[in-house]
C-alpha cells in the first residue's frame, strides 16, 4: 500500500466518475489512515505526469516526524471529506425536491 503525490501536469482517478488531480495533490492517504490494504480507485494518466510513490510505513513515519506534513495531510483529508459531504447533501436535496414536487 502506498500514497501517490502528483508532481506535475494532471492525472485523473476513475471510480464511477472522473476526478482530476492537480499537481501537488495526494492520492491514497485516506486508505492508509483508515487501515485499508487497497485503494478504492483506478488511476490513469490524462497526459504524461510525474508521480511520487511513498510506501505506507514511510508515509506513517513521515507524518509522525513532521508536524507541517501532518497538517498538510489533515487539511487534504478534510477538504476531500467536505467535498464528498457537500456532494451527498446536494444529491439528497435534489431527490427530496423531486419527491415533494410529485405530491
Amino acid at each position: 500500500m502506498s500514497i501517490f503525490f502528483v508532481l506535475g501536469k494532471l492525472a485523473f482517478i476513475t471510480t464511477s466518475r472522473i476526478v482530476y488531480i492537480a499537481p501537488g495533490e495526494i492520492v491514497g492517504e485516506m486508505e492508509i489512515l483508515c487501515g485499508k490494504n487497497e485503494v478504492a480507485f483506478t488511476a490513469k494518466a490524462y497526459e504524461v505526469c510525474d508521480i511520487l510513490k511513498v510506501h505506507k510505513q514511510d508515509f506513517i513515519t513521515w507524518m509522525k516526524s513532521d508536524p507541517e506534513f501532518m497538517y498538510r495531510i489533515t487539511t487534504s483529508v478534510a477538504q476531500k471529506l467536505y467535498t464528498a459531504a457537500t456532494a451527498i447533501c446536494q444529491h439528497v436535496r435534489n431527490d427530496a425536491v423531486g419527491i415533494v414536487s410529485l405530491y
